[in-house]
């Protein structure tokens, strides 16, 4: 086989063995007026996905309060989230950030109540924000499908 037999034939492989690939690559044929849109076989992951992105704390359907206690005077930020329901697993993911650092986190549910303890300090010379910590929290249904929330809390100490 040809130098550039081997690259399409490479190139082939690439694009079908790998689920996003194929999506893009018939969207590409798509544009470029190969194929219709509206022959494309649906991709069920696609209709399901946006119910699973993060949510605004705006949003009316909040299965937590959340409080939060310390802060950087303490060197220790607790979260506290009361649930409707007993919830699955919990995780939290705090937004990346040069001024903060976040140290040994632990969570810890029981029942409706899940605590979150992280330690938290600013770092010399660093720039923004040092007021607020923006966070990501998720929870895992018994389905195991994910859903998060996007809030803040203060690092003022309450």
């Amino acid at each position: 086989m040809s130098g550039s037999g081997a690259a399409r034939e490479s190139a082939f492989a690439f694009v079908t063995q790998r689920p996003v690939a194929i999506t893009m690559f018939m969207v590409a044929i798509a544009v470029f007026g190969i194929v219709s849109l509206s022959k494309l076989p649906e991709d069920p992951v696609f209709r399901h996905w946006p119910g699973r992105l993060p949510r605004s704390p705006e949003a009316d359907d909040l299965p937590f309060s959340l409080s939060a206690t310390g802060g950087l005077a303490d060197g220790i930020l607790t979260h506290w989230l009361r649930w409707k329901e007993a919830p699955g697993p919990v995780e939290w993911f705090p937004e990346p950030s040069d001024a903060l650092e976040i140290g040994d986190v632990r969570i810890q549910t029981r029942g409706g109540l899940t605590r979150i303890d992280a330690a938290v300090k600013s770092r010399k010379g660093a720039s923004g924000s040092i007021s607020e910590l923006p966070s990501l929290f998720v929870v895992t249904g018994e389905d195991g499908g994910r859903r998060g929330w996007e809030l803040s809390v203060e690092l003022t100490n309450n």
